[in-house]
């Protein structure tokens, strides 16, 4: 449901960054996981000059590897 993800993602832009990373890192169970990464220095780059830049799972042999349960743990 990336329509909830949504409010997130506009404060993320507001926060005058400079670039953004969304990785789809590949599916755990029955949920998308989703890496975002932000640079550790700070910015004050308007919200429409943002760089974002989408990536996604992993390749291996030329095929997608969405299940990431291998390589996922859960610690409560």
């Amino acid at each position: 449901m990336p329509e909830k993800y949504a409010p997130r993602f506009d404060w993320l832009l507001d926060q005058g960054h400079s670039w953004i990373n969304l990785s789809a890192a590949g599916i755990f169970g029955d949920t998308l996981l989703v890496i975002v990464e932000l640079p550790t220095y700070k910015n004050t780059v308007p919200r429409n000059l943002v760089s974002v830049n989408f990536s996604g799972p992993r390749i291996l042999n030329e095929k997608v590897i969405w299940d990431i349960s291998e390589f996922v743990r859960i610690i409560e």
